[in-house]
């Protein structure tokens, strides 16, 4: 019923006039755009590469996370450039609040308290309805945080990935969603490099601490 009442409300109040009303030309999401844009239609599958048409020309993507203009290229394989713009951003508000119930699932909370934390971190998103903080609802849609909106679910699906993976020792997952999240936003990125420091101070140890350094390590080399 939490998860119903909060797709409903995204679908509703969020996505519809995202798709009908917003041409996406305002203030940060017009550059999100044309860096989307250029990607799909001169750079992919590269990331990143030389863009001649701002600044006398810039290195496109290498100094500002390329995870969100990626993604929007490969499904604009399908779809027009600001409709696949458009979806990318659908998911990511799709996939907010299952992030955020699956971190406090992580932590050994129950379904129905997990579901409660879920509201109030995505309540949280409406808090500061004028204020620009990147991540938050006004941020997203009125100034165009998009990178930063697509790096929150992925910062909360790596920490609760972590604190299920640190036991048995696996790698790969967390190592990825980290790599992800550095990749969709870098303040976002340098948030998280911080959650296993926080987990080695919490549980010391050299087996903690090799686990750890490999796991930083893999997802350096994957970023």
């Amino acid at each position: 019923l939490a998860f119903a009442l909060v797709f409903l409300y995204i679908a509703i109040w969020l996505l519809f006039p995202f798709f009908t009303r917003n041409n996406l030309y305002n203030y940060d999401m017009a550059g999100m755009y044309a860096s989307s844009w250029y990607t799909a239609n001169y750079l992919f599958p590269s990331p990143i590469g030389w863009n001649p048409f701002f600044f006398f020309g810039f290195a496109q993507s290498q100094f500002y996370g390329p995870l969100y203009p990626y993604l929007t290229s490969i499904l604009a394989l399908a779809m027009p450039t600001d409709v696949a713009f458009k979806c990318v951003l659908a998911l990511t508000l799709l996939l907010t609040p299952a992030s955020f119930y699956f971190f406090a699932r992580s932590f050994g909370f129950s379904r129905n308290n997990s579901a409660a934390i879920m509201l109030l971190m995505f309540g949280l998103l409406f808090a500061f309805p004028y204020g620009d903080y990147g991540g938050n609802i006004n941020a997203t849609f009125g100034v165009g945080f998009v990178a930063q909106a697509l790096s929150i679910p992925l910062f909360f699906f790596y920490f609760g990935s972590l604190k299920r993976s640190i036991d048995s020792q696996k790698l790969a997952l967390p190592s990825l969603l980290l790599a992800l999240t550095i990749l969709a936003h870098t303040w976002t990125g340098f948030a998280a490099v911080f959650i296993p420091i926080a987990f080695f101070l919490s549980r010391p140890g050299k087996k903690s601490a090799l686990y750890l350094a490999g796991h930083l390590l893999l997802a350096f080399l994957l970023t």
